[in-house]
């Protein structure tokens, strides 16, 4: 049921969008969408790699505070 509610073209949409509003922030990386590639049932974009939110050591190994990146101190 889920598969035919899920519309990749228009995440990819939503995706471009929200680049296009935070293009310049420094911090902020959207994953390129590979137009040729997706469809309402694929969705191909470029390979970020990252860190995952649940993973403290590597945030602070960034230089991150993860507490401040909460919002828990300013």
């Amino acid at each position: 049921m889920l598969y035919d509610e899920v519309d990749y073209k228009n995440e990819a949409s939503n995706a471009s969008e929200f680049a296009t509003q935070f293009q310049g922030t420094e911090w902020i990386k959207v994953p390129k969408i590979f137009w040729d590639y997706t469809t309402q049932r694929t969705l191909c974009m470029e390979y970020v790699k990252g860190v995952k939110i649940n993973d403290v050591v590597g945030i602070r190994a960034m230089g991150i505070d993860p507490d401040r990146m909460a919002g828990l101190s300013p």
